[in-house]
C-alpha cells in the first residue's frame, strides 16, 4: 500500500506544479504587458466573418468590411479620429479614405496597478460595404489605418532638499508614448540651497507612432511644465522640440532647512499611430 501512496503524492504534486508554470490568459480588453501597455493607446484588426484580415487575397466582387479593436490602457478616457485608406485609385472601388470618431473609457486599475485595458470597435464603413472591381492585373495592396488622438500625462513625485544631495526619484506616471525619469542634485549657495531636476524624457520606440503638438499640426513637438511648490524654474517650458529622447535641466533656490517637496510634471501632445496592412486583389477572371 505505501508505493500506491507514494504515486498518488507525486501524481498530486506534478498536477500542482504543472498549474503554477502555465501562463494565465489575460482578461478581455488586453493584457498587463507588452508594447502596447506602455503606450496608452493602439488599435488592431478584428476578425470576423466578411471582415477584412492581414494577408487576404480579395477575389473582385468580394465584399468586406474593416472592423477595428481600438483598446486604451491608460487610467483617463481617450477619444479621437480613426481613419482608413486603400493604396488603390478610387475607380476600382475599394477603401476611399474613410474616417470616424472614436471613444473609449478609461482602463481598470487596482490601487493604481493594472487590471486589463478597455476597447471600442470602429467599422468601416459606418454602412455598407467594400468591394473591388474591374482591377486589369493581380496586385499585392495595402490598407493603411491612422489612429490621431491627444494625451495629457501627469508625472508625480517627490523630492528632499538638502538632503539626499543626490537623487534618483520615484515618479509615479500612466502608460503613455513619452516616459519621464527624474533625478536631483543639491549644491549650497550662500545661505540658500541650489535644486537641480534632471528630467528625461523618452519617447516609445515604435517606428508606428509620431508625436504632434496638440492640434496635430507639427511633429516632433510636445508642451512641458514643471510645478514644485510656489517655486519658479530656470528651464525651458512651453512647447519644446522632442524625438527620441530629451533631457531637460531645470533648477531653483530653496529655503536652508530639511523639505520635502511635491514635484509635478506635465506632458500635453498628439499621438499619430499609422498601420499598414497587407493583402491580394486577384485578376480578374477572363469572360
Amino acid at each position: 500500500m505505501r508505493w500506491i501512496y507514494t504515486l498518488l503524492i507525486v501524481a498530486m504534486l506534478s498536477v500542482v506544479m504543472g498549474v503554477e508554470s502555465c501562463p494565465m490568459p489575460s482578461g478581455i480588453g488586453g493584457g498587463g504587458g507588452g508594447q502596447a501597455a506602455k503606450s496608452g493607446l493602439d488599435f488592431s484588426l478584428v476578425s470576423g466573418v466578411g471582415y477584412f484580415t492581414q494577408g487576404m487575397q480579395l477575389d473582385q466582387g468580394d465584399t468586406f468590411k474593416v472592423v477595428l479593436k481600438i483598446e486604451n490602457y491608460d487610467k483617463t478616457p481617450k477619444s479621437g479620429t480613426v481613419c482608413a485608406k486603400d493604396d488603390k485609385e478610387d475607380v476600382y472601388g475599394g477603401v476611399s479614405e474613410d474616417c470616424s470618431q472614436f471613444y473609449v473609457r478609461e482602463a481598470d486599475y487596482s490601487q493604481d496597478k493594472f487590471v486589463k485595458s478597455s476597447f471600442t470597435e470602429v467599422y468601416f464603413p459606418s454602412g455598407g460595404e467594400y468591394k473591388y472591381h474591374d482591377v486589369p492585373i493581380a496586385q499585392p495592396s495595402k490598407i493603411f489605418v491612422t489612429l490621431d488622438y491627444v494625451q495629457h500625462s501627469i508625472a508625480q513625485g517627490s523630492a528632499s532638499v538638502p538632503e539626499p544631495a543626490t537623487e534618483k526619484i520615484n515618479v509615479v506616471q500612466t502608460a503613455a508614448p513619452v516616459s519621464i525619469s527624474v533625478d536631483k542634485t543639491v549644491s549650497k549657495q550662500e545661505n540658500q540651497y541650489k535644486a537641480t531636476i534632471g528630467i528625461t524624457l523618452s519617447k516609445q520606440a515604435d517606428g508606428n507612432l509620431k508625436l504632434l503638438t496638440e492640434d496635430l499640426k507639427e511633429e516632433n513637438r510636445v508642451k512641458f511644465a514643471l510645478k514644485m511648490s510656489s517655486y519658479t524654474f530656470d528651464c525651458t517650458q512651453g512647447i519644446i522640440n522632442m524625438e527620441s529622447t530629451k533631457f531637460i535641466k531645470c533648477s531653483a533656490l530653496l529655503p536652508v532647512e530639511q523639505i520635502s517637496y511635491p514635484l509635478l510634471i506635465y506632458l500635453d501632445y498628439g499621438v499619430r499611430i499609422t498601420k499598414s496592412f497587407d493583402f491580394t486583389i486577384k485578376a480578374k477572371e477572363a469572360a
